[in-house]
């Protein structure tokens, strides 16, 4: 499903900028653990790596994923505004 056009367009459209598919052996399993996944699930994450959205096991087709979409261009504006704001008290 993740090399489908359709698919791999509608991710770019919701502000998805990379595509990277993790194998799932001995070498990954500490991303595995931070994400807290299994094997064929999907995470979207933020720039610096937040997980946002995560979908697996039934979730994880393209109507699910096509609906949750919908929801990320304003879950990526929430988090970066977080993202600065904690930036700004850094400083």
């Amino acid at each position: 499903m993740w090399d489908n056009p359709v698919t791999l367009g509608e991710l770019k459209k919701a502000g998805v900028t990379a595509y990277i598919k993790i194998v799932v052996d001995p070498t990954n399993e500490d991303i595995m653990k931070k994400y807290g996944v299994v094997a064929n699930t999907l995470v979207i994450c933020a720039p610096n790596g937040d997980g946002l959205q995560k979908y697996s096991g039934p979730q994880c087709k393209q109507t699910p994923v096509s609906n949750g979409l919908k929801s990320l261009p304003g879950m990526l504006v929430a988090w970066k505004r977080e993202f600065d704001r904690k930036q700004s008290e850094k400083k």
